[in-house]
């Protein structure tokens, strides 16, 4: 019997550029199609695509061959350097222009901070963190260390927190979400429509 050549790299990437994916749990999922790709490490037979996939899969099971992995993070070698250095860049800017405001706010504006209380803010801080992530729940490091900084102010009085500041947070994360969302679908609309 005659072995087949793998697909050679164009190939696959020439039939992987028509299919758009999503995941479920473990299933890796065609949101065209809405047919399951991969559920595991299995390989859907009746999928459209599943040709291309057929030279790192068992034909029996379906289940990937040893020593092959899917990768479905992106990786240095797959990510356009243009996209990681836009990333690094805002990141860099955003940090320039607002950090040290962002440190002036959780130490002194919410509530006067001592070293003692900065401690154990951070370790509750860090303790809530450990936890919640133990469950899956995604939270914000800055949302739970600003509730640490304003526990420890309250511990002395709760006059001791400034909750003009306190309400002025809560809006300003409120509306991070949306106008993320919004910013983030103009940006994509642009660079489609200069593309």
């Amino acid at each position: 019997m005659k072995k087949l050549a793998p697909p050679s790299f164009d190939e696959i990437e020439s039939e992987l550029s028509k299919i758009e994916v999503f995941t479920v749990g473990k299933m890796l999922c065609d949101s065209k199609s809405r047919d399951t790709i991969f559920n595991d490490k299995t390989l859907n037979s009746k999928y459209k695509y599943a040709g291309i996939f057929s030279s790192y899969t068992d034909q029996k099971t379906g289940d990937l061959k040893e020593g092959y992995k899917i990768k479905t993070k992106v990786q240095s070698e797959t990510m356009p350097f243009w996209i990681a250095f836009g990333c690094y860049l805002m990141i860099g800017l955003g940090t320039l222009m607002g950090g040290w405001k962002i440190v002036k706010t959780m130490g002194t504006k919410i509530t006067k901070v001592t070293p003692l209380e900065g401690v154990c803010a951070e370790t509750a801080g860090a303790l809530t963190l450990f936890t919640v992530s133990q469950f899956g729940i995604p939270v914000s490091t800055t949302h739970t260390i600003t509730g640490s900084i304003i526990g420890v102010g309250a511990t002395k009085r709760l006059s001791a927190v400034r909750w003009g500041v306190t309400i002025n947070l809560l809006w300003a994360w409120i509306l991070t979400i949306p106008v993320s969302a919004l910013l983030a679908a103009l940006i994509y609309y642009a660079i489609i429509w200069l593309k």
